[in-house]
């Protein structure tokens, strides 16, 4: 007898416990992923604050972080470690969903590579993304560094220490270097 995929509603999501795994519905299972190292929480933190100060400063849209999920065509419901809506998509999107989860992906997405992860693991969710209208994504990879910048479901460019990463023209005017993405706290 074939198994069979439950169908979760949104009400059932939102009552999840709140103990600190990010949760995922993927192919109709719960994905968790555990809470975050001290650095990789920092690291997500610090560029969010960046990014979401410079996007409210011009009025662009509204920002997210690893706890706002995102319908996606597929009934997957993704979570970004860090999304940007610009403010037309948002606007049409709360209209849309005033409460719960938005359908579409961000315009934005930045996924921060956990221990468990790799930059293959995270290829499906970056296509489905861009499936779903994204328009620009970062991978960023702590433990080597880098950041593949994505307009596609394919990467095409890797970023390095001395490089800038830009938000082109879905955050326009938005930059911020390899290096203080990666800057350690100072703790002194």
């Amino acid at each position: 007898m074939p198994a069979t995929t439950k169908i979760w509603t949104e009400a059932e999501l939102l009552a999840l416990p709140k103990d600190g795994f990010k949760r995922e519905l993927v192919n109709g299972d719960i994905e968790m992923s555990p809470a975050g190292m001290f650095g990789h929480g920092d690291l997500i933190t610090r560029l969010s604050a960046r990014l979401t100060y410079f996007v409210l400063q011009k009025k662009l849209g509204v920002t997210g972080d690893g706890q706002t999920g995102f319908w996606m065509k597929s009934g997957n419901l993704r979570c970004p470690d860090i999304s940007f809506v610009s403010k037309a998509r948002a606007k049409k999107m709360k209209q849309q969903t005033p409460r719960g989860f938005p359908r579409g992906s961000p315009d934005l997405v930045v996924e921060v590579l956990s221990p468990s992860e790799t930059a293959t693991s995270v290829s499906a969710k970056i296509a489905e993304y861009f499936d779903n209208d994204t328009k620009l994504a970062w991978v960023i990879d702590p433990d080597k560094k880098t950041i593949a910048v994505y307009r596609s479901a394919t990467s095409d460019k890797l970023l390095h220490s001395g490089d800038t990463l830009e938000g082109e023209l879905i955050v326009p005017g938005f930059s911020i270097s390899v290096d203080d993405v990666f800057a350690e706290p100072d703790l002194d």
